[in-house]
């Protein structure tokens, strides 16, 4: 069994974009596509064609796109248990 990306390198090391795929689970692809357009994490372009990204970019990309729903309040929760039950 594969370890996770996360519990087997250091935050300081560079993934290849199949890691980052794989990690995060968008394709390969659509991290080519947010390269072309200036969009997604950061990354390094490491000679001619060689893309990294940082382990510690990632996650903090990731976490700098969390959405975190408002409390909907007392009224919405009871009237959503009364719906359930």
């Amino acid at each position: 069994m594969q370890k996770p990306v996360m519990e087997s390198k250091p935050v300081d090391a560079y993934l290849k974009e199949a890691e980052v795929a794989d990690f995060t689970g968008f394709t390969r692809e659509t991290l080519r596509r947010w390269r072309v357009i200036n969009e997604g994490p950061p990354y390094h372009k490491v000679g001619p064609r060689a893309i990294r990204y940082l382990l510690s970019d990632i996650l903090n990309w990731m976490s700098s796109n969390r959405i975190v729903p408002p409390d909907p309040g007392p009224a919405a929760r009871r009237a959503l248990e009364a719906r359930a039950g």
